[in-house]
C-alpha cells in the first residue's frame, strides 16, 4: 500500500496553520503519520471517539497535552460530530487513499470469491468422475475399497455372507474376505495404509495411483491361491526391515510407494519363505586372514 500525499502539502495553508497553532516547524509530519496509521488501523477513516491522549501517541507528539488533538480539529485535518464521533477530513473523497483502500479491498473480495466458485465447480466436476469410496473392513482395520458409480450399491459383495441370519444384524463380524482374490486396489490401498503405520507419514493414507494398480493386477495374476492369505503379513514384514534398517532394506528409496511396491513384489519369494520359517540360513563369514597369510592356506606357526 502506498501513501500519497499531494506535491502542495507542505505550503498547503492547512499544513501552516496546523505548525502555527502548535508553534513547531516539524508539526508538518503529523498529519502523514496519521494517515499512515489509519491505512492499517482506521480504513474507513473513522476513528471513534477516540482519546486525545491515544490519538497523539498515534501522531507522536511529545507533550500528550490535548493541544495537538484539537489543533487537528480546528486547522481542518479532524472533524467532530456532535456526539464525539472523529473522522478524517475527506478521507474518503475520490483519489484519496481511503477510496483507493476501499477499491483494493473489493477487488480482493472479488478474488476469492471467483477462486471459491472456481474450486466448487472443480469439486463438482471430479465428484462426477472419480469412483465412490466406501469403508471396507477387513482383519487388519478399515481401509478404502473402490465402487465404481455405475455399480448397483444393494448387491452383496462376494466377500458378504449370504447367510440370511446375518443380514441387517449390525454386530454379526465382518466378512474374512478368504475365497478368491481381492481387487488390486484393495491390496494397494492396504500397502499404503500399511505404510503410513510403519513409516509415520504424515499425510497419512494416500491414494492408489494407476502406476500401483497395474504392478497389483499382474502380480495377482501370476499368484497362487495359497499366496492370498501371506500378502497382508509379507507387507508388515517388509515395513518392519525397512523401519528397523535391517540389511537389504536400508536405501532411502524404500520410504517411497513406488519403489517399496516393486521391492515387496521382486522379493515376494523371499519374504514368504521368510514368513514359514524356510528361508535358508546364511553361513557364518569367515574371519579374515592375518597379515603375511593368503586366503585359504594355512599357515605353520614356528615355535622358537
Amino acid at each position: 500500500m502506498y501513501l500519497e500525499i499531494d506535491e502542495g502539502y507542505w505550503e498547503h495553508p492547512k499544513t501552516l496553520d496546523l505548525c502555527a497553532r502548535l508553534g513547531d516547524d516539524q508539526a508538518d509530519a503529523f498529519p502523514p503519520r496519521l494517515w499512515k496509521w489509519a491505512c492499517r488501523c482506521a480504513r474507513d477513516g473513522c476513528l471513534g471517539k477516540i482519546a486525545a491522549y491515544a490519538f497523539e501517541r498515534v501522531v507522536r507528539y511529545a507533550p500528550a497535552d490535548g493541544k495537538c488533538f484539537a489543533a487537528f480539529i480546528a486547522a481542518g485535518f479532524l472533524d467532530q460530530a456532535e456526539d464525539g464521533e472523529v473522522t478524517i477530513h475527506n478521507w474518503m473523497l475520490a483519489g484519496r487513499t481511503g477510496r483507493s483502500i476501499a477499491k483494493m479491498e473489493a477487488k480482493a473480495d472479488e478474488n476469492r470469491q471467483r477462486r471459491a466458485d472456481a474450486k466448487a465447480k472443480h469439486e463438482a466436476r471430479r465428484s462426477q468422475t472419480e469412483p465412490v469410496l466406501e469403508p471396507y473392513q477387513n482383519r487388519t482395520g478399515t481401509i478404502p475399497s473402490q465402487t465404481r458409480p455405475d455399480t448397483d450399491q444393494t448387491q452383496t459383495r462376494q466377500d458378504q455372507s449370504s447367510d440370511p441370519e446375518r443380514e441387517g444384524d449390525p454386530e454379526a463380524p465382518p466378512p474374512t474376505n478368504e475365497p478368491g482374490k481381492p481387487a488390486a486396489f484393495n491390496v494397494v490401498a492396504q500397502f499404503l495404509a500399511i505404510r503410513a503405520e510403519y513409516l509415520q507419514v504424515k499425510n497419512g493414507f494416500a491414494q492408489p495411483q494407476p502406476g500401483e494398480l497395474d504392478k497389483a493386477a499382474r502380480w495377482l495374476d501370476a499368484m497362487l491361491s495359497e499366496e492370498v492369505p501371506d500378502i497382508e503379513p509379507a507387507f508388515r514384514l517388509a515395513f518392519g526391515h525397512v523401519k528397523a534398517g535391517d540389511a537389504g532394506w536400508t536405501k532411502r528409496e524404500h520410504s517411497g510407494v513406488a519403489f517399496m511396491f516393486g521391492a515387496i513384489l521382486s522379493r515376494w519369494s523371499d519374504l514368504r519363505e521368510e514368513l514359514h520359517g524356510q528361508k535358508p540360513t546364511m553361513p557364518e563369514p569367515k574371519p579374515p586372514a592375518r597379515p603375511g597369510q593368503q586366503p585359504g592356506r594355512v599357515v605353520p606357526i614356528v615355535e622358537s
